[in-house]
């Protein structure tokens, strides 16, 4: 009897055990797998709002991690994988890649977004040409490293320079003011075509 009640008693405890691993393993599985999800963009990022002289791109996303986004020169069509754009962006700029950016979203800054302006930072942080093709890519990462599948692809060119208008019915060979931020007329009377600098 005693051996029947040894044999029972082991088998519940066996089975508790059993329970309590699995529960256990359930537990940390779904804690690990949750910290194995790649973020997803959020409030309907990444965007990119053009200028004459400069473009603004959008980013948010719904995790701690981290957005990279590189800026190439021209319009170009070829799909690159998340890692390569990742490294690109670590890398800097570089031939027609001008712009690159790595950004950390710490946890006050998840599902939020945030707007910055795109420059020639190879150029030496100037503006970028009027009426030009550009292209961003944009992946983001979570805290543990994982990328998302794929980049967002996004070609915008920028606005072509508004008509430049000093009201006196004069034009001008230079449409964009780009080079500073002073205007010098110098109007002589009988000047047929002033000089705009």
């Amino acid at each position: 009897m005693a051996t029947s009640m040894t044999s029972e008693i082991i088998s519940k405890l066996r089975l508790k055990t059993r329970k309590s691993f699995l529960l256990f393993s359930l537990i940390l599985f779904s804690t690990i797998s949750s910290f194995a999800v790649v973020p997803t963009w959020f409030g309907g990022t990444p965007t990119v709002t053009p200028h004459a002289t400069s473009e603004d791109f959008k980013y948010g996303i719904n995790q701690v991690g981290k957005v990279y986004v590189i800026l190439f020169n021209y319009n170009i069509g070829a799909a690159y994988s998340s890692g390569i754009i990742k490294g690109a962006a670590i890398a800097g700029p570089v031939s027609t890649i001008i712009s690159t950016w790595v950004i950390n979203v710490p946890l006050s800054d998840i599902n939020n977004t945030f707007t910055i302006n795109a420059i020639n930072q190879l150029g030496g942080n100037i503006n970028l040409l009027a009426g030009h093709d550009y292209t961003f890519y944009f992946v983001a990462e979570d805290a543990g490293g994982n990328l998302q599948a794929a980049p967002v692809r996004i070609y915008m060119p920028t606005l072509p320079c508004p008509a430049l208008d000093v009201a006196f019915g004069y034009t001008q060979a230079q449409q964009c003011v780009n080079k500073g931020a002073m205007l010098q007329l110098n109007f002589f009377p009988g000047d047929p075509n002033p000089d705009l600098s």
